[in-house]
């Protein structure tokens, strides 16, 4: 669930977003165009889920997708452009992943292959993850967090943490 709205002019009432059941553009949405539309183009080319979702509406940018996963990218997607300011580098357009392939052949590797595609303006590449059979047949609580959370993703989470 987004739990955070950018205010930035005036602060505005953001506790409709907290509510279960609400809809994440009642109220984060006029807020984010807002925001977005005083951002200078270097950075509005940085956020392009941002971007993405303040100008869709929400039963499009919406209907296939789970919060939770919604929050963590764009979460993702708000820190890297901070923190490339903070160190005083170059703000770079990121990698989205729009789309999946779901399971491919593991071309003779003991594995199971994911194969995903990843856009940053309008260059697209496919991106192949790669769990091994050892990985795959073993409990979760026995792997790092990270590949549990790559078994679970069907290798999603290895492709939007990389």
């Amino acid at each position: 669930m987004i739990t955070s709205c950018i205010r930035p002019r005036k602060r505005k009432d953001c506790s409709r977003l907290r509510q279960p059941g609400a809809s994440p553009d009642v109220a984060s949405r006029p807020g984010l165009v807002d925001a977005l539309d005083h951002l200078p183009n270097r950075l509005r080319g940085a956020l392009p889920l941002v971007e993405q979702m303040a100008n869709a509406d929400s039963d499009s940018f919406f209907a296939d997708v789970e919060l939770a996963e919604v929050e963590r990218d764009m979460r993702a997607e708000l820190i890297a452009v901070r923190t490339r300011i903070a160190q005083g580098l170059p703000v770079v357009g990121r990698w989205l992943v729009v789309g999946s392939e779901g399971e491919v052949p593991a071309a003779g590797r003991d594995a199971t292959a994911y194969l995903w595609w990843l856009q940053r303006g309008e260059e697209r590449k496919p991106v192949t993850v790669f769990i091994s059979g050892t990985a795959m047949a073993s409990s979760n609580e026995h792997l790092p967090d990270e590949v549990a959370a790559a078994k679970n993703t069907r290798g999603r989470m290895a492709v939007a943490s990389a």
